[in-house]
């Protein structure tokens, strides 16, 4: 749907959503909300299983509550 016809479309709302929501159908419309990769493996060492962090927090905190 074009986007005049779709402020047409959400008359009735307050003016603030049918801002927002034609601001987010442009930036769809314009490809600007596709996923082209990510930044987290270069914060994170390596991925590591659930159960390895699990553990090691448990750890951490006994040797925690024993005082070490």
């Amino acid at each position: 749907m074009p986007l005049g016809e779709t402020r047409a479309a959400l008359a009735g709302l307050e003016p603030y959503q049918v801002g927002h929501t034609m601001s987010t159908f442009s930036n769809v419309g314009a490809g600007l909300l596709e996923g082209r990769g990510g930044d987290l493996t270069a914060f994170l060492d390596a991925p590591r299983p659930v159960r390895d962090l699990v553990m090691a927090s448990v750890r951490s905190a006994l040797v925690s509550a024993q005082g070490g």
